[in-house]
C-alpha cells in the first residue's frame, strides 16, 4: 500500500508494510528521509523481524520509538548548519523560562585565525541551567552538533560545561564561550551554584514565608528591613545553619544591587529557597534576583556470518568468500552455491538504510543479501564497483561541498589552468569521494558476511513463479 507521492506506508513502530514479511525503511517511507533517520530505522525493521520480543531483544534506543525525533539535522552547505533540541519559542511553549547563550565563531581562537564567520547559540533553561538546544551555523556545524546531542539528551547543564577542560585551538571552545554567554543572562549563575554547593542542606526550618519573616525580623532590630554581612551571618545561624564568613560575603556581593551593603527580605528568602532545593512551583516568591541578568551590573562576572550470537550482541568477524575485498576483481559478485541457499533477509537497495539493515541482521545471526540496481553505466567503475552504493541521498552534493572546500580555485587560476581542467579536477575529487565510501561500504558488508549482488529485484505475489 502506498501513500503520498508514492511512500511506502508502514506500521509506525515496526516499520512493516501491508504485505506479509515486506518491511520498508528509509526514503521509500518519506519523511524526514535522512540517512541518520532511515538507519536507525532499518536496525528497527530488523528487530521487528527476528526477534520474538522486541522489547526485550532490542536496545534501549531501538525501543524508545518517537516519529517526531529525527535526531540531529546537519546542513550540507557553505557554511554548514547544524542543530538539535528546542529553539527558545517552542521551549516557551513548552512553559519552560529560558535564555540564550550565543556566540560567534570569531570568540574561539581556531574561529578567529579559519573561520571567524559563524555562531553558536545554546538555548537553557533559566531555572536549572539545563541546555534543551543547541544551534550552529559555520564550519564543521554538522559535526560540533553532536556533542550538543550528548549535553541536551544527557540533560546538562552549562554549569557542566564551564567546568569541562576543552582541548585548546578547537571549535568546541565555542561551547563554554555560549555558556558563559548564557549564565549572565541567569538569576543564579555559576557564581551563586558554587555557594548553593556548599550550602545545599536539609533545611531545618519551615520555608514557607511567613517563618521566614519571622527570622528575618528577629535579627533586623532596627527594623529597616536591609541586611548587612554582620546581620546575614546571625540570620544563617538562628536558622541553625552556620555559614562562613567568605560565603556570607559571596552572597553580599552578588546580591547587593545598589552597593549599600545590604540586601532585603525578598533577596534573602530566594537564596534560601535555592540553598534548600526548594522546587520553583513551590516557592512562593514575589521578587526574583534579577540583576544577575543584566551584565552592565555584573561587569566583573565574566561477523562475519553471525553464528552463534544472541540476539543484540556484536560477534567476532569471521572471514566469507568475499572478506579479501582488495584483491576482489569485481564487486557483488555472489556464486551460484550461495544464491541456491535460502536468506534469511533480502534486502532491496543498497543505501545507507539498506546496509545498515543488512548488517544488522547477520549481528542478529540472519543470513542476509543486499541487491542494488547500479544507478546508471557512467557510475560503473572499471573494477564493476557502482560508486554510488552505499551512499546517503544527496552524495554528490556532499562529495562536491568537500571537493570545493578543498580546491583553490584562484591558485589554479593563477597557474593558467583552463576552466576545463579545473572543473576535471573537482569531479575527479567527487568520484574519488564516492569511490572511497562505496569500497568501504563492501568492505563493511563483507566483514560480517554478507552478500552483495548488482542487480535488479522485485517484489512477487506467493503465486508468481
Amino acid at each position: 500500500r502506498t501513500a503520498d507521492r508514492g511512500k511506502v506506508s508502514v506500521d509506525k513502530k515496526t516499520l512493516a508494510t501491508s504485505s506479509r514479511n515486506v518491511y520498508a525503511a528509509g526514503d521509500i517511507i518519506g519523511s524526514p528521509a535522512l540517512a541518520s533517520t532511515g538507519k536507525k530505522q532499518a536496525k528497527r525493521a530488523v528487530y521487528a523481524m527476528f526477534s520474538k520480543n522486541m522489547v526485550s531483544d532490542a536496545p534501549k534506543d531501538a525501543n524508545s520509538y518517537n516519529p517526531s525525533d529525527i535526531g540531529s539535522i546537519g546542513v550540507w552547505t557553505i557554511p554548514a548548519m547544524g542543530y538539535y533540541g528546542m529553539t527558545k519559542e517552542q521551549a516557551e511553549k513548552e512553559g519552560l523560562n529560558v535564555v540564550e547563550g550565543i556566540t560567534p565563531y570569531n570568540k574561539s581562537l581556531r574561529g578567529r585565525v579559519f573561520a571567524p564567520d559563524g555562531l553558536l547559540k545554546l538555548v537553557v533553561d533559566s531555572d536549572e541551567g539545563r541546555i534543551v538546544g543547541v544551534h550552529l551555523i559555520g564550519k564543521e556545524a554538522a559535526e560540533l552538533i553532536h556533542y550538543g546531542v550528548a549535553l541536551v539528551k544527557g540533560r546538562m547543564t552549562i554549569f557542566d560545561i564551564l567546568s569541562t577542560t576543552f582541548t585548546a585551538v578547537t571549535y568546541h571552545e565555542l561551547y563554554k564561550y555560549a555558556a558563559l554567554d548564557a549564565n549572565t543572562k541567569l538569576d543564579f549563575g555559576v557564581e551563586w551554584q558554587e555557594i548553593f554547593n556548599a550550602l545545599q542542606v536539609e533545611c531545618s526550618i519551615d520555608t514557607d514565608e511567613n517563618s521566614l519573616h519571622e527570622k528575618f525580623d528577629f535579627i533586623d532590630e532596627d527594623g529597616s528591613g536591609d541586611l548587612d554581612e554582620t546581620k546575614m551571618y546571625a540570620l544563617f545561624e538562628s536558622i541553625g545553619r552556620p555559614v562562613g564568613k567568605r560565603v556570607i560575603s559571596n552572597i553580599m556581593r552578588l546580591s547587593d544591587v545598589d552597593g549599600d551593603g545590604t540586601i532585603d527580605f525578598n533577596d534573602f528568602k530566594t537564596i534560601y529557597y535555592k540553598i534548600c532545593g526548594v522546587p520553583p512551583d513551590e516557592q512562593d516568591v514575589s521578587q526574583n534576583l534579577s540583576h544577575a541578568s543584566n551584565p552592565s551590573k555584573n561587569s566583573a562576572r565574566d561477523t562475519g556470518n553471525g553464528k552463534n550470537v544472541k540476539a543484540g550482541m556484536e560477534p567476532e568477524p569471521v572471514a566469507s568468500s568475499a572478506s579479501n575485498i582488495k584483491n576482489a576483481s569485481i564487486f557483488g559478485a555472489v556464486s551460484a552455491n550461495n544464491l541456491n541457499k535460502l536468506y534469511d533477509l533480502v534486502v532491496i537497495g543498497g543505501g545507507a538504510a539498506g546496509v545498515s539493515g543488512a548488517i544488522k541482521a547477520a549481528q542478529m545471526g540472519r543470513r542476509a543479501i543486499l541487491i542494488d540496481k547500479p544507478k546508471f553505466r557512467e557510475g560503473i567503475l572499471p573494477n564493476k564497483l557502482d560508486m554510488f552504493f552505499g551512499g546517503p541521498t544527496g552524495l554528490f552534493s556532499k562529495a562536491l561541498r568537500d571537493a570545493a572546500r578543498s580546491t583553490n580555485i584562484e591558485a589554479m587560476k593563477a597557474q593558467n589552468m583552463k576552466r576545463d581542467a579545473i572543473w576535471k579536477h573537482i569531479t575527479n575529487l567527487v568520484v574519488d569521494h564516492a569511490t572511497r565510501n562505496a569500497e568501504g561500504q563492501c568492505r563493511a558488508l563483507a566483514h560480517w558476511g554478507v552478500d552483495h549482488l548488482q542487480g535488479s529485484a522485485q517484489l512477487l505475489g506467493e503465486d508468481d513463479e
